[in-house]
């Protein structure tokens, strides 16, 4: 009877990004972004000012009764400061004022299928630029989601505890360095660390390989960041 040896192993192909969104910006990205939540930080104006210049701004406040006007509002402060700003979850806000969009992990396969269908009705001389987009992700099934939209970049969350979400287990720095090394075999794709960042748990993190980070309540004026 012959001797069946078992086939050879054949590495999996690195992804290819469907031509959803199209990573154009990565490698340009602020190294520093700033998340917004008037509750937490009510004067993000000072944070803004406190902020290097040309870092990076995501508008979250989802609930707010004036969201288009503190927009607006948010979007000249930052042209003031050369800072980068996405609109988090709104599409139609983001195309309005040219600005890039932040999807949240949960809304990515929507907020993916409405830029599709938008493209899809739309020149590209007709369509607004919207660029960055970015994505939030919290497992390796979200990192891999983020790889096949091809978003510009992935915000990895919670890294440690954070009063954001007091009940959600932080990743931890293991689980991040093994994030970062799948979203480089996904397509080299830049992850900032989001939860309980500050500039030492940054300083702590950066051989992980992350691009940047993000923060609340660790850009607040007293903790001033610097590059």
């Amino acid at each position: 009877m012959p001797i069946l040896h078992p086939p050879a192993y054949t590495p999996p192909p690195r992804l290819t990004p469907r031509p959803v969104f199209r990573r154009a910006l990565s490698g340009r990205l602020p190294r520093l972004f700033f998340m917004t939540d008037q509750q937490t930080v009510p004067d993000w104006r000072a944070v803004l000012a406190h902020l290097p210049k040309k870092s990076g701004v995501i508008l979250r406040d989802y609930h707010h009764p004036k969201r288009s006007q503190l927009a607006s509002d948010m979007a000249a402060e930052c042209q003031t400061y050369h800072h980068l700003l996405l609109i988090g979850a709104d599409i139609g806000l983001a195309q309005k004022l040219s600005l890039g969009l932040h999807m949240p992990e949960r809304l990515a396969p929507r907020l993916m299928w409405r830029m599709a269908q938008y493209r899809k009705g739309a020149s590209a001389r007709a369509a607004p630029p919207m660029r960055p987009i970015t994505m939030a992700a919290h497992s390796f099934r979200a990192v891999h989601l983020a790889a096949q939209l091809g978003v510009d970049g992935v915000f990895l969350a919670p890294i440690f505890a954070t009063a954001t979400h007091p009940k959600t287990a932080p990743l931890g720095v293991i689980r991040l360095a093994s994030l970062c090394q799948y979203a480089s075999f996904c397509g080299n794709l830049p992850i900032f660390a989001l939860g309980g960042m500050d500039r030492a748990q940054w300083r702590r993190i950066k051989a992980c390989g992350t691009y940047g980070y993000a923060a609340m309540r660790g850009f607040v004026p007293a903790n001033r960041p610097t590059k």
